[in-house]
């Protein structure tokens, strides 16, 4: 595995605990605000962030066992079906940590053949195996600055 795949690697298995860190001084109310009607709150993102990180595995696996198979798509309905702003983040954190550490384990033990293996993205189209270890992490990213400008609006 080269250096690149091993750092995004690690960056994924890191984030976890950076979340936790995010969101360790943050009150009941700020979790539970929602910017907008129809907008998610923190809970609800991190619920978000867990069911997103539930999905790669699975489709990590079809694209080593299937030709350029067309992956599953998240159903943003699930936030509001699942009812994360009702969760305790504890537990959404926790069953984030111990899903993302069995999914990088499953990571580490790819071989750069595998890396290379495609399959079709619902909304980013074509990618490898490989690519969808920076997807995730990209994911992340993404979503830990959504949460930074709800507290920023709850702030203000």
């Amino acid at each position: 595995m080269s250096d690149t795949f091993a750092a995004q690697i690690d960056a994924l298995a890191a984030f976890p605990a950076q979340l936790a860190q995010q969101l360790s001084q943050l009150s009941d109310a700020e979790l539970h605000f929602r910017p907008a009607d129809g907008e998610w709150s923190i809970l609800e993102i991190v619920g978000h962030m867990l069911d997103v990180g539930a999905l790669w595995p699975g489709r990590v696996r079809q694209m080593l066992a299937s030709e350029n198979p067309a992956l599953a798509a998240v159903d943003p309905d699930w936030v509001r079906q699942r009812d994360y702003h009702r969760k305790q983040l504890a537990f959404l954190l926790h069953a984030m940590a111990e899903s993302r550490a069995e999914y990088v384990e499953f990571l580490r033990t790819l071989r750069p053949g595998q890396l290379a293996r495609p399959g079709l993205h619902p909304t980013r189209g074509p990618i490898t195996v490989g690519e969808s270890i920076a997807a995730l992490a990209d994911h992340d990213r993404i979503h830990s600055q959504q949460i930074a400008a709800n507290l920023a609006a709850y702030r203000a």
